[in-house]
C-alpha cells in the first residue's frame, strides 16, 4: 500500500474487533471448522491442536480480526501474523448463515488498515484459484493482486 487505506465502512448489524484471548477461543475454532468444512481438502484439526497457535509467543491477537453478529455469536474471520516483511492473512472464513454480506471485505480492509497503521504496507494470503467460494474474485475486489502461482498436479493410482 503507497498510501493509506480508506476507512472500512461500518457493516450494519456487525462489529469487527480483535479476538481475546482466553474468550474467543473455542467460538473461533467452531466458526473455522464451519467455515472451511466444504473445501475440497480440508480436515479439520483436533481443538487442542488448533488453539495451540494463539499460545505461541509470536501469536498477536490484533492480528485475528472478527466480524461478530448482533447477539455476539462469530460470523466471519480473518486471522492473521505479522512477519518481518508482511502480515500474512492465513484464513478468511465467513459462516454460511452469513455469507453475501460483506463481511469478508471488510474483514480484509480492517487488517489492511490495521497492517499500515502498524508500518507494514505489505499484506499477503494463499488462496486456491480454482475456489469456488469466490474468494479469488473477493481479493481482487479488495484491491489485492496475484504475485505468483503455484499449480499442483495429482495422479491417482488405481491398484
Amino acid at each position: 500500500m503507497d498510501e493509506a487505506p480508506p476507512e472500512t465502512p461500518p457493516l450494519r448489524g456487525f462489529s469487527i474487533e480483535a479476538f481475546a484471548v482466553d474468550r474467543d477461543e473455542r467460538a473461533v475454532y467452531d466458526a473455522y471448522i464451519e467455515s472451511f468444512a466444504d473445501h475440497w481438502d480440508f480436515a479439520a484439526p483436533p481443538y487442542e491442536k488448533w488453539v495451540e497457535k494463539t499460545r505461541l509467543p509470536s501469536f498477536d491477537p490484533q492480528w485475528w480480526l472478527l466480524a461478530r453478529d448482533p447477539e455476539g455469536a462469530i460470523a466471519g474471520f480473518a486471522l492473521g501474523r505479522m512477519r518481518e516483511d508482511l502480515l500474512f492473512i492465513e484464513q478468511v472464513g465467513v459462516r454460511r448463515p452469513y455469507r453475501g454480506r460483506g463481511l469478508a471485505l471488510a474483514l480484509l480492509r480492517r487488517a489492511f488498515e490495521a497492517s499500515y497503521r502498524a508500518g507494514q504496507p505489505f499484506v499477503s494470503l494463499g488462496v486456491d484459484a480454482a475456489n469456488p467460494s469466490g474468494a479469488y474474485r473477493l481479493y481482487e475486489k479488495a484491491g489485492m493482486t496475484p504475485d505468483h502461482e503455484i499449480t499442483i498436479y495429482e495422479k491417482r493410482l488405481e491398484a
